[in-house]
């Protein structure tokens, strides 16, 4: 068993295991907990020792002990599976459980000092994703509500807010709003070519604002749903896509946008300037949020979300703004089909190299009293031979860079692996390959410039994310744990970003149907979020805790916790929706 005189207090939110279920409230057990049971007729005390399954490669840890001839109750949690043993004073295994408990169930096991009974349910656990079910009906009823009102009241509003903002929104929008930077003149000229056009592409406001709706969803607690939290280290959830996502989308829009501003007339420096001009705003404005409810210089945040947004925008859109082509058009010879690759190789090249520095700092930096290429979590994972390993070069590099106080002191991978330094999730050397992955939704982009066929367009998208998907697949192994490079959103590793950017041309490929081929779906109500996403976003971090988006808890119901994040992000659409009916816009 470990020893872990090293590691800090065991965070009770997270991890509730081995400590005792109160007898006299057994029904305001949380949604998140269990309770056990277990009787001893030994003459010996009992250890039970377990371990959460979300710590990999790491010692059972004895959690309590049990008397001869009583009977203990032990709180577990259920939120996540488990593996634990019963053992005598002999170390010999009488009872071991791997598995996951039922949202507050009682369980119950006898014991005598040989052997152990089979575990038997005494109260039965609740259903915890019935609320998810009941929250994805609610949906679609207001879903369905929504466009039988659009067709009973028989008006055309909505097209006329469309057209009347799409002329100049979809060729300068790549964060979500129209952009103020560009002259009147040019202005001019953008809207009357884009009104040559027949329709706005909605599909990539929808895959927007989808990212930002589930953005906030997850920020704002996720129902505090497992699915809805990041992953402990290696592995990939629902909330490891979304911000991803919305930076592969970002790309895609970027192509769009610089293409009809440098066709416009401006020319590629003052492009690249303004493009430098927004990246540093964003970092600004990370920055900003990194310091509501700290603004301690000495302990102040440096990476954030928004940072890495910011830097990925001005590495991407300077190698566009200097090279991107004029003129994408099919040409006719052999490989026309790779015109789009073709028409960015240089920055291919680019994107490349910034990956084979990536790999050797990743690989071959030395970092000390750590193994070279390490990519563990450190902490009591491995008897805790690494425990402060944590992230392997990249963690170190943030160390030695911006300090231990101006990281993230709070990393998913602390919860299970009990880690004692920081780590911070949007790093330096992250970096750079977020930067791959907004290249590959510019490359995207470059796919709808020079292919008109939406057909050509859906089936070229759908050959990038399986090539996309196979590599990451590759280096991964297939799997969670494996591989050369496994999938990792606190890395953001080379493999992670493939696998995500996989699913990203999948889903733009599925809505681009939906919406733009078939008309099937108006793309309401994430539309409206897609137009102002970026003010979204900025917004929701600073009401988390307020009237009307969130309050506290009436009860200990997992429904309404489910409820209140869902109603909080939904709320968010409904400002959108507003905004947007008021034609009001922000961009930086």
């Amino acid at each position: 068993m470990s020893d872990l005189s090293f590691s800090p207090r065991w965070p009770r939110i997270f991890e509730v295991n081995g400590k005792r279920c109160n007898l006299s409230s057994i029904s305001d057990l949380s949604f998140s907990e269990a309770c056990l049971f277990i009787s001893s007729t030994a003459e010996d005390a009992l250890h039970f020792v377990g371990q959460s399954l979300q710590c990999v490669n790491c010692d059972l840890i004895e959690w309590t002990s049990i008397a001869p001839n009583t009977s203990v109750p032990i709180l577990i949690t259920s939120a996540y599976p488990v593996l634990f043993e019963i053992r005598n004073s002999d170390t010999q295994v009488l009872h071991r459980f791997e598995g996951k408990l039922g949202e507050r169930g009682v369980y119950d096991v006898n014991c005598t000092e040989t052997s152990c009974g089979r575990l038997v349910t005494v109260q039965d656990p609740d259903d915890s994703l019935i609320g998810i079910i009941y929250v994805l009906l609610s949906l679609l009823v207001l879903q369905l509500g929504w466009i039988g009102l659009q067709h009973i009241s028989n008006t055309n509003w909505y097209q006329r807010m469309v057209s009347k903002e799409d002329s100049v929104s979809e060729i300068e929008n790549d964060l979500g709003s129209p952009s103020t930077f560009v002259d009147a003149s040019v202005r001019t000229i953008m809207q009357q070519a884009v009104q040559k056009q027949n329709s706005r592409v909605k599909s990539l406001d929808v895959f927007r604002g989808l990212c930002i709706v589930l953005m906030i969803f997850v920020n704002y607690g996720g129902g505090k749903y497992p699915i809805f939290e990041h992953a402990t280290w290696n592995g990939m959830t629902i909330a490891d896509v979304v911000f991803p996502s919305f930076m592969w989308i970002m790309g895609l829009s970027m192509a769009l946008s610089m293409r009809s501003q440098l066709r416009s007339g401006v020319t590629r420096k003052k492009l690249a300037l303004r493009c430098i001009q927004r990246g540093l705003k964003l970092i600004l404005i990370g920055l900003m949020l990194n310091s509501n409810g700290n603004n301690n210089f000495a302990t102040l945040r440096i990476p954030g979300v928004l940072q890495r947004l910011g830097v990925a925008y001005i590495i991407v859109s300077v190698m566009e703004a200097f090279r991107m082509k004029l003129q994408s058009c099919q040409q006719p010879h052999r490989l026309a089909w790779l015109q789009d690759v073709a028409d960015g190789w240089l920055q291919w090249i680019l994107i490349l190299i910034l990956i084979v520095i990536h790999s050797a700092l990743t690989f071959a930096l030395p970092v000390p009293d750590c193994p070279t290429g390490y990519l563990g979590p450190g902490g009591i994972q491995d008897q805790g031979n690494y425990k402060n390993c944590t992230g392997g070069a990249a963690g170190y590099i943030d160390r030695v860079l911006f300090g231990p106080n101006h990281l993230y002191q709070h990393p998913t991978v602390r919860k299970f692996y009990y880690t004692e330094v920081p780590f911070d999730p949007e790093g330096l050397i992250g970096n750079l390959t977020a930067v791959l992955l907004v290249y590959l939704g510019v490359q995207a982009g470059r796919i709808m410039l020079t292919y008109s066929n939406p057909w050509s367009r859906i089936l070229r998208w759908i050959v990038w994310g399986g090539i996309a998907g196979l590599i990451g697949g590759i280096l991964c192994n297939f799997s969670k744990e494996f591989g050369v490079i496994p999938v990792n959103k606190n890395l953001f590793s080379l493999s992670f970003v493939l696998v995500n950017s996989c699913l990203d041309f999948f889903l733009l490929s599925f809505l681009y149907f939906i919406v733009d081929v078939k008309h099937v779906w108006s793309g309401s109500p994430f539309y409206f979020t897609g137009m102002n996403s970026l003010l979204v976003y900025i917004l929701h971090g600073f009401t988390g805790n307020m009237l009307p988006w969130r309050w506290q808890p009436l009860g200990n119901s997992h429904m309404e916790v489910l409820f209140m994040d869902a109603w909080a992000a939904s709320l968010w659409v409904i400002v959108s929706y507003f905004w947007f009916r008021n034609n009001f816009f922000f961009t930086v």
